[in-house]
């Protein structure tokens, strides 16, 4: 099994150590946020970009700057995994039509540190991408999918892709693009990631909805919103078997997120059902068309399209937490949720170890996010949200002053982090 694809299957994405804004919107210049490994909670008025924030993390993250099409930019990052650096600058002028629109309109640079070693990309002008080994060495071309982040929506080109094809010494895995499912997107203040995941047709096309391909050139299943469990058992019952199962049914075993689920709810068992669709060209096989069935303790059942604005929150915080544990990106994850699952919640980021983005409204939540001065900022950090003076939005970590008179606070123990947080006007 290709080394890449063992890598996404075990959900080790590359860690977000922090962003600079140049250009983007109404941000203010300079602005530069650095990341915790863990909790990374973002707090500000309505208004003030925190959405905005989390969309650029996204965007970031799974190199895919979609909605930021129709804008000018220029945004820094860096990524930590396995222990090496990678720091990236993707510059966008002009405003219409996708990237790559228009002569030089998108620069993007990448430089990966590791150890003594260090490989420069130079990816976007007429010639694509060129990879540079070494600060004289000579550049190489590169035939591979070009790692220039898209604006266009579905073409996603992994930042984990990177690292691992850089420290392969210039060696590119096949279809390496098309084979990285990971897709890590913001999870929507409402119920609409829920539905996403639940619909059928269009969704299936770009891996949003709940979907599985059968691999049989990798011997695996590879999806964005499955955990490496499921593919296992669902692995056991196709592969080889003529003609493929018209269904395929997962039970709490099989598929964590449902155990979870119905652990935290009123329900007595769960299962997830999964129609046939097709097979591709080369044999691959695919299955969607996701329903999900609920049993009450009279022994009657209702459908996902039946359950709470809440539980439907719950649901989907659930599927892509367990689908790619490494990292999530949750928009007022508090809505609508019982304080019991937003504990529950909480401390399944904890032990899971994900590097978690959430902004919320709601103090239960902030309450219940570890924050400590022993894990501050490198674990668990705050990010505040403002408008600054000349009216631009101001997007910043606490000051060292900030935070020295938090954490003192804190550790008198009479007051709870929202409450400092307000009294301390951060919040």
């Amino acid at each position: 099994m290709p080394r890449w694809v063992r890598a996404v299957q075990e959900g080790r994405l590359p860690r977000l150590e922090w962003i600079k804004i140049n250009l983007l919107r109404h941000v203010e210049a300079g602005a530069k946020i650095v990341f915790g490994s863990n909790f990374n909670v973002v707090l500000g008025k309505n208004g003030t970009g925190k959405t905005t924030l989390l969309e650029i993390v996204a965007a970031v993250m799974c190199g895919n700057f979609a909605r930021f099409a129709d804008d000018e930019f220029d945004v820094e990052y860096s990524f930590a995994c396995m222990g090496c650096r990678l720091e990236c600058q993707l510059k966008r002028t002009g405003k219409s039509g996708d990237i790559g629109d228009g002569e030089n309109a998108v620069e993007f640079h990448a430089s990966l540190y590791d150890g003594d070693a260090v490989a420069l990309v130079v990816s976007g002008d007429r010639r694509g991408t060129r990879i540079r080994r070494g600060s004289d060495g000579e550049a190489a071309e590169y035939s591979g999918p070009d790692f220039l982040p898209s604006t266009v929506e579905g073409k996603i080109h992994s930042i984990h892709a990177m690292f691992l094809v850089l420290r392969e010494a210039g060696k590119v895995y096949e279809g390496i693009a098309a084979w990285l499912p990971w897709v890590v997107v913001r999870l929507d203040e409402g119920i609409e990631t829920f539905e996403r995941l639940f619909e059928h047709g269009s969704r299936i096309k770009d891996n949003r909805a709940l979907s599985v391909v059968v691999s049989k050139e990798f011997g695996t299943l590879l999806s964005p919103n499955f955990p490496v469990v499921a593919a296992q058992a669902l692995h056991e019952r196709i592969i080889g078997v003529s003609p493929p199962p018209e269904v395929i049914v997962l039970g709490r075993e099989e598929m964590p997120a449902l155990g979870e689920f119905i652990d935290a709810s009123q329900y007595t068992g769960g299962r997830l059902i999964l129609s046939w669709i097709g097979a591709f060209q080369r044999g691959d096989l695919l299955y969607a068309g996701g329903n999900a069935r609920f049993e009450l303790i009279d022994g009657s059942q209702i459908s996902h399209y039946q359950l709470s604005f809440g539980e439907k929150r719950l649901l989907a915080f659930l599927i892509k937490l367990y689908a790619c544990p490494s990292t999530i990106i949750v928009d007022e994850l508090a809505n609508g949720m019982h304080h019991g699952w937003i504990e529950r919640a909480v401390e399944l980021m904890d032990d899971f170890g994900t590097q978690a983005f959430l902004t919320s409204q709601d103090p239960l939540l902030i309450d219940g996010i570890p924050l400590s001065e022993d894990s501050y900022p490198t674990r668990n950090t705050v990010v505040l949200c403002e408008i600054a003076e000349s009216g631009r939005l101001r997007w910043r970590n606490m000051t060292s002053d900030e935070a020295e008179d938090f954490f003192e606070s804190l550790a008198v123990g009479l007051q709870h982090v929202s409450e400092i947080m307000r009294s301390k006007g951060l919040w």
